[in-house]
């Protein structure tokens, strides 16, 4: 089945660029206020182009950003974001490589540079960055979105590591996206096809899955039963001989 990867859950707009102190002191000040503001505008700019679904201007006002100033990651990290939702997944990596060589230290730019590795079918490389984004957030736990990032860093990390079959090391990565975000649904979705790809079918034809396929099944369907994956869900329960719940997400009835 084809895994899904997340995306990043915030917009690098809102990542405006500074003015230092000490370039306000200076006689071209101004001028290279006027810079600052011009390039935030272009950050704005790209981002309600990607918003609207409108890729190549997105890339065409981010290139012309880096252009105009190249010592900035958050600008290679939107041209970046903008290169792959238009698919140029090779300048992609070129651009988010650039914003990770700036600043090493923000998870969300690995994030994005793991997807595109990912993208290219350069799986090493993904899961090593989804790694480095996962470690970079556990240094950060004062952070109000740390568990959604880290649930959003290791399910990313699992598909990747599911598309290379290593399947013992998905599964620890999905259980890690579970503890930090219990209720994302989908990691349990990918940890139960995971699990079920190990199944043993016996001479009669009966299938025989893993201990936790079951669970995690029941448990996607709990938490999202009208999902994407409901009824393969369902059918999946089916064919391990699994009783599937019909009252997820139906009020219970109070006795009187």
């Amino acid at each position: 089945m084809k895994n899904r990867i997340a995306v990043l859950a915030w917009v690098l707009a809102t990542m405006m660029l500074c003015i230092g102190a000490a370039a306000q002191k200076t006689p071209d000040a101004p001028t290279e206020a006027q810079k600052i503001e011009a390039l935030n505008h272009m950050l704005e700019q790209a981002a309600a182009a990607r918003q609207a679904g409108d890729y190549p201007k997105a890339v065409s006002i981010m290139q012309e950003a880096t252009r105009q100033d190249q010592t900035q990651s958050v600008l290679w990290a939107s041209l970046g974001q903008s290169q792959l939702g238009a698919k140029q997944y090779p300048e992609a990596i070129e651009a988010l490589k650039k914003a990770v060589a700036l600043s090493p230290e923000r998870a969300a730019y690995h994030n994005l540079l793991g997807t595109a590795y990912l993208r290219r079918r350069q799986l090493d490389d993904a899961v090593g960055e989804f790694k480095t984004a996962a470690d970079l957030n556990d240094k950060n736990p004062s952070d109000p979105r740390h568990n959604d990032n880290a649930a959003m860093y290791w399910f990313n990390a699992g598909a990747a590591l599911t598309m290379q079959a290593k399947q013992d090391e998905a599964i620890a990565a999905f259980d890690k996206a579970i503890a930090a975000d219990p209720k994302k649904a989908e990691a349990y979705y990918q940890k139960g096809v995971t699990l079920i790809g190990r199944a043993k079918i016996d001479k009669d034809g009966k299938m025989t899955a893993p201990e936790g396929t079951q669970e995690a099944f029941q448990k996607y369907l709990e938490l999202s039963p009208d999902g994407q994956f409901a009824e393969p869900v369902k059918q999946m329960l089916a064919m391990i001989g699994a009783k599937v719940e019909t009252d997820y997400g139906t009020a219970k009835k109070t006795k009187k």
